[in-house]
């Protein structure tokens, strides 16, 4: 069955990573750069000072947080416990892939961190931000920072799938956190005594 399942993603990693062009190879680039970020952050960050007022730092804080444990989680636990190799290093796909990337990064790649990171950051801050367009974009953001790594050869869709996994279930607990925090701090209305 895993190795079903392996055979699997090979192929359809194959699939995506080939049905690129030299068109949107600088697109895919720039969509696994830093540079990807700073919009997003920039909106979050005005959006909670503006919108949020007392809670936006609580809100500001537990996002960064969440974003560092998708990073440490991603990066230093389960690839260096699973330690599968990335497509671009593995010897059985030479010449197979097609490495638009401008190297092939680390040798793992089980879960992928920018699917978790941007997965985390956007479930996160939709969930503080109820705005349908900002659902929408940040949602469309994410999926195409995690298909573009796919797209550069440097990762399979199943790592992808699981940075996703890892990143949703970060952001629902940071938000959970959240909002137990924000909760927790409201006056009580109900011992305010009318004169």
């Amino acid at each position: 069955m895993i190795e079903k399942l392996l055979q699997l993603d090979t192929h359809l990693f194959l699939l995506i990573n080939h049905s690129g062009t030299s068109l949107f190879d600088p697109v895919m680039r720039f969509l696994s750069s830093a540079w990807i970020w700073i919009p997003v952050f920039g909106y979050i960050l005005y959006h909670q000072i503006r919108e949020q007022k007392q809670r936006a730092w609580v809100n500001l804080l537990i996002l960064i947080l969440v974003y560092v444990a998708s990073e440490q989680i991603s990066n230093h636990l389960l690839k260096d416990t699973i330690q599968r190799l990335r497509p671009c290093h593995q010897s059985d796909l030479a010449g197979q892939v097609r490495l638009v990337a401008r190297q092939c990064g680390g040798l793992y790649s089980f879960v992928s961190t920018h699917a978790s990171n941007a997965f985390s950051v956007a479930l996160f801050s939709l969930l503080l931000i109820k705005k349908n367009w900002y659902t929408i974009s940040i949602l469309i953001w994410a999926v195409l920072v995690s298909y573009s790594r796919i797209y550069l050869g440097v990762h399979f869709p199943g790592d992808v799938t699981g940075g996703i996994i890892l990143g949703i279930i970060l952001a629902y607990t940071g938000f959970t956190v959240s909002k137990l925090i924000c909760t927790s701090h409201k006056p009580d209305n109900m011992t305010t005594l009318s004169l």
